[in-house]
């Protein structure tokens, strides 16, 4: 197994991460977490399924759970900020207006020998933002709106986040998220910085424990 973070603003590398679980212990640790992982879910489906029943499936779910533990919004607010599921583009999304950050983040409750395709991690990098620079996200008008204001800032930072519970990993996402760049110059809307990140289990297991 690998476990890998990658930090790229406009094709710009700066931040690479790759580390290696070596040992049973470590595998054991990690198996701990995704444990921990989901019971949080079953507790979060316990306590709030009254306000959303689509909580029932553990992959919804982990939306509740990404944007509760790791971002700290409160449950009851999450369904205003869960976009989709089950699609290649964004599943939720946090803005932090006092900070100017815009995150549009895509999860992934995945076993551990369940692979992550390029072709989900591309998508995910390049579709939705197109979508939003036309204005044309339906899916939740007050993100296009958020979008629509953040893009053009350039105090902004946006960032797409990838989430996924295990450390399967490919060279060709490797490639892909080292190599990721949006083109500012193709459209003269564009100020803000964008960002991409890949996280997986070790990595989120940081993000949980404040160690960043």
């Amino acid at each position: 197994c690998s476990q890998f973070a990658v930090l790229v603003a406009f094709g710009y590398i700066t931040q690479t991460k790759i580390i290696s679980v070596k040992n049973k212990g470590d595998f054991y640790m990690e198996n701990n977490f995704k444990k921990q992982i989901a019971d949080d879910i079953a507790l979060i489906k316990e306590q709030y399924s009254h306000i959303d029943s689509r909580i029932q499936n553990d992959e919804f779910a982990f939306n509740y759970w990404v944007l509760s533990r790791l971002y700290s919004l409160d449950e009851e607010i999450i369904p205003n900020y869960i976009t989709d599921i089950n699609d290649k583009g964004i599943d939720c999304f946090v803005h932090y207006e006092d900070t100017k950050e815009l995150f549009l983040i895509q999860n992934k409750y995945y076993s551990e020998d369940t692979a992550v395709s390029r072709e989900c991690v591309s998508d995910f990098l390049y579709t939705p933002l197109r979508v939003l620079l036309n204005g044309k996200y339906s899916k939740s008008p007050e993100l296009q709106k958020i979008f629509d204001r953040a893009i053009t800032d350039s105090d902004y930072k946006i960032w797409l986040n990838f989430y996924v519970t295990n450390d399967y990993i490919t060279d060709d996402i490797i490639t892909l998220i080292n190599q990721f760049s949006f083109d500012k110059s193709k459209n003269d809307r564009i100020e803000a910085c964008i960002y991409a990140n890949y996280s997986n289990l070790q990595d989120i297991k940081n993000i949980y424990y404040g160690e960043r």
